[in-house]
């Protein structure tokens, strides 16, 4: 897990490509402002929500970037739209 303030990334998932005739890696993540890597198993992990405009929200959504072999970047990390991303409220 990879922390920056206020979002955490994890669940990384690698997958063998070519991109532009080069090998490499796509290397994608969720990155979240709220993650059960937080959780301590104690009580409900809702109660640990972040609180945004009064409200208990997370935000998640799903970035990628394309690495060399040995883990240079090639295509810098982008958001992947069109997920039906939605923002999550507990009252």
């Amino acid at each position: 897990r990879i922390r920056k303030p206020g979002w955490a990334a994890y669940n990384a998932a690698l997958l063998p490509v070519t991109w532009l005739g080069q090998d490499g890696l796509l290397l994608t993540h969720r990155m979240s402002t709220w993650n059960l890597c937080d959780w301590d198993a104690q009580g409900s992990p809702l109660e640990k929500l972040p609180v945004v405009k009064g409200k208990k929200t997370v935000t998640s959504k799903i970035f990628a970037s394309i690495v060399s072999d040995n883990f240079d970047v090639v295509l810098p990390m982008r958001g992947v739209e069109g997920l039906g991303h939605k923002e999550h409220h507990c009252d």
